[in-house]
């Protein structure tokens, strides 16, 4: 049972990491607005700076502890 958890949570993971990254690489590297991608990801533009706040306090707090 332990194990279908782990790969559920992996999953689970995964899904996460790859969201932010698309988030982050949309904002950052192709220069879309942050209005343009919360339409794309159908969520409101507060929504999308509270998200991404968070996904660059993770960045900053994995490049402190390099």
């Amino acid at each position: 049972m332990s194990s279908v958890f782990l790969r559920s949570d992996t999953g689970m993971l995964l899904k996460e990491f790859i969201e932010e990254r698309d988030i982050i690489e949309r904002l950052y590297f192709n220069d879309e607005t942050v209005r343009s991608v919360a339409k794309l990801k159908s969520i409101t533009h507060p929504a999308l700076i509270k998200r991404r706040n968070k996904i660059l306090e993770k960045l900053k707090k994995f490049i402190e502890e390099l």
